[in-house]
């Protein structure tokens, strides 16, 4: 039996549950493109700029067919199944579950005109997944962005848990106070999850319960990164359903890791574009030196999300970079919320330690604290209006498209809004829906850290002289130079 069979076989009896990591024996470029040739993912950069993945015995069964050297990092895995035991054993100001749950009702109910707390998923441990939805009127649909912040989606890396409830506290404790909180509660919906993988994170491991690492179990334009179907765990399965149950259209999201300490934007499966790439970034390749062990760091595009989260930040040694061009990944979560609904989602490596000592809490939130709120703010940034029926005013579920940046954003079920990030530039935008004619403005302008307006009136596709005659009497949208009747004008516009 190979010798890492064993040893994974000798973990899993010791109640571990993740496999050990290996380090791919070839230069990183090329490991990268196998990476996407034979659709396996990456864990991270070794400081010699080499490709570690999970020593999954998928994985490692792949590399002996294909002759593909490696090396198992044995004395890593000893050191992770170290640190877990440690962590487990004492008393922690790091949240776990129960903590958090505590921490969280407490924070809430001493900010509840402004803040709910909402489970929106259990594990397969019956474990609770919490959310804190804020907001100014908690109850109301209103017209704004909505935002997406989650961490500790990797259980073991738990400054992601601290960036993230540190960031929520102070948007809640600074309401009334601070303009930038008062600004995004009073102007946004967020949607905090600060521990995806309660089970992950009581255990110290960086899968769930299951053995899956959630980071990989999303779909996305080339599916999951595991061997199961995308949204195999109701971990992932919670983030999802934001979206497609509750009905959550997020403009912006940040998924806090760490391990590293940079900006790390999509496309994460391919060196293929994205193309947003010029509302994070004016170059991938030409920040340079660069603290990152596998080459050059992007360099953020003036007024972009990128530039805005590095302006705030202050962790030593941050840099930024699109996510193929560090490693390649499967099944991530930004991967499928941009591919899928339109989110300009990110990848925030906190700490170059997974979990640094508890010392250092204060000092890490503190320096991510005004990246994070930074970042928020650029929801404030870009096109913005309502998608209605031309003839009865009813909000439709459509969608928008910016020529320049034709990753397509959709409105919110209920009100018909929709929320598109752009820098500033004059743009051509796009409304279409389903049974009517599409429509595009031109010369729309975004300025710094301004909404442009841009609503939309679509026609029905099937336009008839009965139709009309049926809806002649009415008012509303169809009159259009308000005078309180139907007339020529009105025709005229209408058509």
């Amino acid at each position: 039996m190979p010798y890492f069979v064993v040893l994974l076989m000798t973990g899993l009896a010791m109640g571990f549950s993740d496999p050990p990591y290996a380090r791919v024996e070839l230069p990183l470029a090329e490991a990268n493109q196998l990476a996407m040739e034979y659709h396996f993912s990456g864990v991270g950069i070794d400081d010699d700029g080499a490709l570690i993945v999970s020593g999954s015995t998928e994985l490692l069964a792949l590399f002996d067919d294909l002759n593909i050297p490696y090396t198992l990092m044995i004395d890593r895995y000893l050191a992770d199944q170290e640190e877990a035991a440690f962590w487990k054993s004492v008393p922690s100001s790091y949240f776990n579950p129960t903590t958090l749950l505590s921490w969280l009702q407490s924070l809430v109910a001493s900010h509840s005109s402004i803040a709910e707390l909402v489970q929106i998923g259990t594990t397969d441990l019956a474990r609770p997944i919490w959310a804190v939805k804020v907001t100014d009127n908690l109850m109301d649909e209103e017209f704004e962005p909505e935002l997406r912040i989650i961490g500790n989606i990797h259980g073991d890396e738990k400054s992601s848990l601290m960036v993230c409830t540190d960031a929520l506290e102070w948007i809640l404790t600074q309401y009334g106070i601070h303009p930038d909180a008062t600004k995004l509660v009073n102007e946004t919906e967020m949607w905090f999850v600060p521990m995806v993988n309660p089970d992950g994170n009581f255990a110290h491991t960086r899968s769930n319960s299951n053995g899956v690492d959630l980071n990989r179990d999303f779909d996305g334009p080339a599916g999951p990164g595991t061997v199961f179907p995308a949204f195999s765990q109701k971990e992932t399965q919670a983030i999802r359903d934001m979206t497609e149950v509750l009905g959550n259209r997020f403009m912006l999201g940040l998924t806090f890791h760490s391990g590293a300490a940079c900006f790390n934007s999509v496309w994460n499966y391919t060196t293929t574009g994205p193309p947003d790439l010029a509302n994070f970034f004016s170059s991938r390749t030409g920040g340079s030196p660069c603290s990152n062990p596998g080459g050059e760091c992007a360099i953020p595009a003036m007024d972009g999300l990128a530039e805005a989260y590095g302006q705030g930040c202050t962790y030593p040694n941050f840099w930024q970079v699109v996510g193929a061009d560090w490693y390649v990944t499967f099944g991530d979560t930004n991967d499928w919320a941009y591919d899928e609904w339109g989110t300009l989602d990110t990848t925030l490596e906190c700490t170059v330690s997974k979990t640094p000592s508890e010392s250092q809490i204060p000092i890490y939130t503190a320096q991510h604290r005004f990246g994070v709120i930074n970042y928020l703010l650029k929801s404030r940034q870009g096109i913005e209006g309502v998608i209605t029926d031309a003839v009865t005013g009813d909000p439709l579920d459509a969608q928008l498209t910016v020529t320049e940046f034709p990753q397509t954003v959709f409105t919110d079920p209920i009100l018909g809004d929709y929320h598109r990030f752009a820098v500033p530039g004059t743009y051509e935008i796009t409304a279409s829906a389903q049974g009517y004619t599409p429509k595009t403005l031109t010369d729309i302008t975004v300025t710094v850290d301004v909404m442009t307006l841009a609503n939309f009136q679509l026609l029905p596709d099937s336009i008839t002289f009965e139709y009309l005659v049926e809806i002649w009497h009415l008012q509303g949208p169809i009159d259009t130079n308000g005078n309180d009747y139907i007339d020529v004008i009105d025709l005229l516009s209408f058509l």
